[in-house]
C-alpha cells in the first residue's frame, strides 16, 4: 500500500471511491516514479513544429504522443518528417488534467542507427589496427592538376556546385565524372567500383569522392568496408568530401585529405589565379632571400680567401718588405740628419768654447807669451837667466829681447 500513501488519510480502497483527479495523480506518481528511461521505436505521424516538435509515434496497433523541445531538436543530425521510422529515448509523463500521457524525448535517431553505430565503431577499430589510417600512407596532392576526377552522382546540386567552382578557378581544367549511386544498399559497391575504374584508366591526377549532407543512414555507403579498402588501395591522390563539415565517415580517415564540403574540396585542388600569384610572390621572396644569403656567404668566404692569399703571396710579402725597408731607410735618413745636426751644433759650441780659450784671442787683448831659449813658456823670473835671450809672442808678431833685470817679490832688482 506504500504506492498509494499520497491518497487521503484513512482511505479504504475497497469500499470508498476516489476522484478522477486523484486517480490521475496516482497514475502520474506510479508511472513517472517507476517507469525507466528507454528507447521506443515507431513511425512519425501528425508532426507539428512550432518552437518545439509535437508528433505521434505509432506502429501497427498503437501510438503514443511525443514532444521534442527546441534545444533537443536543434541537436538532431537529420530533419524529422512524417513517415520516418525513428527511435526516441525519453521519460514517460502524464498530464494530470486530462490523464493523457506522452514521451518527453531527450534523444532521437533514425531506426537502426544504434546497430549502425556499433558497426561503425567495429570497423573503425579494425581498420585502425591494420594501419589504414596511418599518416605515412597519405599521398600529397598534385600542385598543378591537369585533370580532376569526381566520384559522385551526376544528379543533384553537389556535382553542379563542384564543377562550377572548378571551372571558375581553373577554366581550362579537364573534369571526368565517374557516376555512381551515393545512397542506398547498392551505393557502397558502386562507389568502390568507380574508384577502381578511375585507377585502372589512370586518366586523372586527383580524385574527389563527394556527396551532400544527410543522416547516418544516408551517408552509410561511405562507411562500408569495401569503400574504405578501395580508397586505401587508390594510387591516385584522393580527397573525401562527404556531407557537411560536422559529418564524419570512415573514408575521411582513409583518404589522403578530408575536405569539410564538396565545394571546399574543389577549392583545394583548383587554386585561383590570385592564390597562385600570392604563392608565387611568396616563393619568389623566399627564393630571393635564400639567394641573397648564399651570395653574401660566398662573398664573405671570397673576402676571407683573398685576405689569406694576400697575406701568403710572395709578391705581397716582398712589397710589404720593400715598404718596410723604405720606411726604415726614411727613418735612418731622418735620424742621421738629426744626429748630424746635433753633432754640428755640438761642434759649433766647441768652436765657440775653443775661441774663448784660444791664446791668440787673449793676446789680442794685450797679453803676450814669453818663451826661454829652450822654447819653454816662461811662467816666472826663475825660468830665465840674466842676459838670456828670450822670445815674446805678441798678437800679430813676435820679438826677441834680452833679460837685463829680474824682479822678484822680495827684491827690487836682480843684476
Amino acid at each position: 500500500m506504500d504506492k498509494f500513501s499520497n491518497l487521503e488519510p484513512h482511505f479504504d480502497l475497497e469500499s470508498d471511491s476516489i476522484s478522477v483527479s486523484q486517480l490521475n495523480k496516482l497514475a502520474k506518481t506510479l508511472l513517472e516514479n517507476n517507469m525507466p528511461v528507454f528507447w521506443v521505436k515507431g513511425e512519425v505521424s501528425g508532426l507539428k513544429i512550432y518552437n518545439h516538435a509535437y508528433f505521434d509515434l505509432k506502429d501497427e496497433s498503437g501510438k503514443i504522443s511525443c514532444v521534442i523541445f527546441a534545444r533537443t531538436l536543434a541537436l538532431a543530425d537529420f530533419k524529422i518528417d512524417n513517415g520516418q521510422q525513428i527511435e526516441v529515448r525519453g521519460r514517460v509523463t502524464i498530464y494530470q488534467a486530462n490523464g493523457s500521457y506522452q514521451i518527453n524525448v531527450e534523444r532521437i535517431r533514425m531506426l537502426g542507427v544504434g546497430d549502425l553505430w556499433e558497426a561503425y565503431q567495429r570497423l573503425i577499430n579494425k581498420l585502425t589496427s591494420e594501419g589504414l589510417f596511418d599518416k605515412r600512407y597519405k599521398k600529397p596532392l598534385p600542385v598543378f592538376p591537369q585533370t580532376i576526377g569526381l566520384v559522385t552522382s551526376k544528379e543533384g546540386a553537389v556535382i553542379r556546385d563542384v564543377i562550377t567552382t572548378l571551372k571558375r578557378r581553373m577554366p581550362n581544367i579537364t573534369i571526368i565524372v565517374y557516376h555512381t549511386l551515393v545512397q542506398g544498399s547498392e551505393a557502397g559497391m558502386q562507389i568502390a567500383k568507380s574508384i577502381r575504374t578511375a585507377n585502372v584508366r589512370n586518366e586523372v591526377d586527383v580524385l574527389i569522392v563527394c556527396r551532400g549532407g544527410g543522416s547516418i543512414n544516408d551517408l552509410w555507403a561511405f562507411n562500408e568496408e569495401v569503400v574504405a579498402r578501395e580508397v586505401f588501395a587508390s594510387h591516385i591522390p584522393l580527397i573525401s568530401a562527404v556531407g557537411h563539415e560536422t559529418d564524419t565517415t570512415i573514408i575521411d580517415f582513409v583518404s589522403d585529405l578530408r575536405a569539410p564540403t564538396p565545394t571546399a574540396a574543389a577549392e583545394l585542388v583548383a587554386k585561383s589565379r590570385d592564390e597562385w600569384n600570392t604563392k608565387i610572390h611568396k616563393l619568389k621572396s623566399e627564393l630571393q632571400g635564400v639567394m641573397e644569403y648564399i651570395i653574401n656567404n660566398y662573398v664573405q668566404r671570397l673576402d676571407l680567401y683573398y685576405a689569406k692569399l694576400r697575406a701568403l703571396s710572395p709578391q705581397n710579402r716582398l712589397r710589404e718588405r720593400s715598404s718596410l725597408i723604405k720606411s726604415l731607410n726614411e727613418r735612418l735618413t731622418t735620424n742621421f740628419k738629426q744626429l748630424l745636426k746635433n753633432r754640428q751644433n755640438s761642434l759649433i759650441n766647441i768652436e765657440r768654447e775653443m775661441d774663448l780659450l784660444n791664446p791668440r784671442n787673449i793676446l789680442s787683448r794685450g797679453y803676450a807669451i814669453v818663451r826661454n831659449k829652450r822654447g819653454n813658456v816662461v811662467f816666472g823670473s826663475k825660468d830665465v837667466a840674466h842676459n838670456e835671450r828670450i822670445s815674446v809672442l805678441l798678437h800679430d808678431d813676435a820679438i826677441s829681447v834680452i833679460v837685463d833685470k829680474k824682479h822678484q817679490n822680495n827684491q827690487e832688482e836682480l843684476i
